[in-house]
Order: C-alpha cells, then structure tokens, then sequence
C-alpha cells in the first residue's frame, strides 16, 4: 500500500526508476534478527551516520536493528532481562508498526511489523506485565518432559550439529522443506477458516474465569485456534 512508502524506499524507487508494484511481487528472504540485551536505542532504532554524513555534506541515517527486521523475525533471548526503556520502545513500535526517528534536521519513519519470538528464565527475573500482555503465545518448555532416549538424542544430535553442521542440517531439510510447505498452504488455508459463536463464548468464559483484564486474551486464542486449523487444512475451529 501506498501508506507503506516508508523515507528509505521512497528513495530506493526514484534511484532504480522500479515502481512499487515490482517491489511487492519481488521475492525476498525472510529477514531474521536478534536483539542483544546490550542494545541501545540508536542500534535499535537507528541513527545518524557521522561518517558518511561528512563524506556527502547531508545527512546520512544508519537503519537500526528493527528496521532489518520488518516481514521478518525479531529474536530477543531473555526478554525479561532487558533493560526498561528498550522494552518499551519495543512496545511503542510492535503496537504502532512504525518506528519515527526524530533528529536534529533529521525526520524518518519506516514500518516495522515483525514477528517477535522471545524466551525467559522465570528463575531469573520476572517479565514484565505490560510486555506479557503483547505476546500472543507462551509457551513453557517443560510442558512436556523429555524421556531419557528424547534427552540422549537431542544431546546427541547438538554435539553432531557442533562438529558437522552440514551434515545436521542436511538430515532435516526435508522436514525442513515440508513445514515451509505446510505454512504456505495455511496462509492459504486461513482466509477460510471460521470459528463459532459458542467457541468465542467458551474463550472469553475462560478469560472471565482467570481473572483476565483486557480484551487481548481471548483475541489472541481466536487467532491461535484459526492457526491451528489452517494448519491442519480445515476451514472450520474444532473443539479439543
């Protein structure tokens, strides 16, 4: 859409003379970008760049982390260790899909709608409630205990990715290809899919019941069950 024009591409189309309707069919590799817990603000979102600002005499700005990750994922590593204020600049921009820097003699705006994928260490520090609320899914990784032979074949396999990661990876390509797959058909797959009433009923009772505050919850369960479904090529939300 014309709404997504953002400064830096506006620039790309008038250098290459390329409308905006080759860029969307263009075919592009899924960005992936981790945020370190060190970051700061400039590195996340952006900054000037002295350097080739004084080779050109204008203003040169430096794309920052979350830039690279817009239609991409955005990988944080301890979420709950980060610092207050890049956690909430995280929330100011994922909330709004746009990331506005505002320098001296320096105005730039560009979208940013990742996927945001985290984990934590509850025995490390809290998450924050506020940063709890935006994520669509928690998942706990001692949902389900591994048995012994599940342990010693995932040690097993880590030692061999280490010393043969090629090997490793060429193992589970196949999987690997197949679950590209199976997503692009549930993209598909999702534009039909429909969840009752009732069901909807069912999400928000259990909302109500745990004392959940806010809208999100049963909003975000919506959207994880049509996933699921689309997933499993169904167009309709079958109950567990």
């Amino acid at each position: 859409p014309e709404s997504e024009v953002d400064s830096f591409l506006q620039k790309e189309i008038e250098a290459t003379g390329k409308s905006l309707k080759d860029y969307e069919q263009e075919v592009v590799d899924v960005p992936f970008c981790q945020v370190p817990l060190d970051v700061l603000e400039d590195r996340l979102l952006g900054s000037v760049d002295l350097e080739k600002s004084l080779q050109t005499g204008e203003t040169v700005f430096e794309p920052g982390l979350l830039a690279r990750a817009h239609r991409g994922v955005l990988y944080i590593d301890d979420i709950n260790l980060l610092d207050e204020s890049i956690s909430n600049l995280l929330l100011s921009v994922i909330s709004s899909g746009e990331v506005v820097v505002e320098r001296e003699g320096l105005s730039v705006r560009h979208p940013c709608r990742p996927i945001m994928i985290a984990t934590y260490n509850q025995e490390e520090g809290e998450l924050r409630n506020h940063l709890l609320d935006r994520i669509g899914i928690a998942l706990s990784a001692d949902a389900e205990p591994l048995s012994l032979e599940e342990r010693i074949e995932a040690a097993e396999t880590a030692n061999r990715f280490n010393s043969q990661p090629g090997v490793v990876e060429t193992e589970v390509e196949d999987l690997q290809e197949g679950m590209k797959s199976t997503l692009v058909f549930a993209r598909e797959f999702i534009k039909d899919v429909t969840i009752k009433e009732s069901q909807i009923t069912y999400l928000c009772e259990e909302a109500i019941r745990a004392g959940v505050q806010g809208h999100r919850a049963e909003q975000f369960a919506t959207e994880v069950a049509k996933a699921a479904a689309a997933i499993e090529q169904r167009t309709d939300v079958t109950a567990p």
